[in-house]
């Protein structure tokens, strides 16, 4: 069996609404026009293969009939989602840009409480992924976008934005960043140092590998907050004398 090539101006038969023509196609959503009354929509492609569009603007169905499966909805944080199912008040949905596919109610759909974890919201580089409740993500999570703030962010005047400064590919994922953190030197100091009066550590990129400029798990490791201070403001004196000579 060959496999029908998709392409703009195709037309496609439905089950019951008659020819549909095809106006536009991006990844797995199809754009369509219904011939016979205009009616313009969007729907997964293997639904319009299947016949199983569906044209909204005919009101005289029959009321029993489900309305719901395939539509096209948005989510202001998470862009677009397809519901692929939907039974009684329980749904299946796939995000748009990232392909991700999960369970929700119905209500929780359409009140923008659905989330996809694969979507890049951390500054626009960091995502979630689907990581486990460790006892300690919390303090983890926290780090992890203080991480980012301070190579990404351009608000962030003290950071390291557009200085060359990057996060490795594996920590832009939050659930890697949580996994990799206890395997980092001094962990459990770091994790103490939350508490109030306690001795407070910092994460660090350059002190195992001079003169590093990516955060990975490989580099990083935990030195005291006093420590880490006194290190960078002496390789600044430093750099500053060789740029000096110069």
């Amino acid at each position: 069996m060959t496999r029908r090539k998709h392409t703009v101006g195709n037309t496609y038969p439905t089950n019951r609404d008659g020819d549909v023509e095809l106006l536009n196609i991006k990844g797995k959503v199809a754009t369509i026009k219904f011939l016979n009354t205009g009616f313009v929509r969007e729907v997964n492609i293997d639904n319009l293969v299947a016949g199983k569009a569906m044209d909204y603007s005919v009101t005289d169905r029959d009321s029993t009939e489900t309305l719901y499966p395939n539509i096209l909805m948005s989510s202001n944080t998470y862009g677009d989602f397809i519901l692929l199912e939907k039974k009684a008040s329980k749904c299946i949905i796939q995000f748009v840009d990232t392909g991700y596919t999960t369970r929700a109610l119905y209500e929780n759909i359409k009140l923008g409480k659905v989330a996809d974890p694969y979507r890049k919201t951390c500054y626009g580089v960091g995502y979630i992924g689907e990581f486990k409740r460790t006892y300690y993500w919390k303090q983890a999570k926290q780090l992890w976008r203080n991480m980012l703030k301070r190579c990404y962010s351009e608000k962030d005047s003290k950071g390291y934005f557009n200085k060359g400064i990057t996060v490795d590919d594996r920590w832009l994922c939050f659930d890697n960043f949580n996994e990799d953190l206890p395997k980092l030197e001094n962990f459990d100091l770091w994790l103490e140092g939350q508490r109030d009066n306690a001795t407070k550590y910092n994460l660090d990129k350059d002190f195992k590998i001079d003169g590093n400029k990516v955060y990975s798990r490989e580099a990083c490791m935990f030195l005291t907050e006093s420590f880490n201070k006194s290190y960078t403001s002496r390789n600044r004196k430093v750099d500053k004398e060789l740029t000096n000579l110069v």
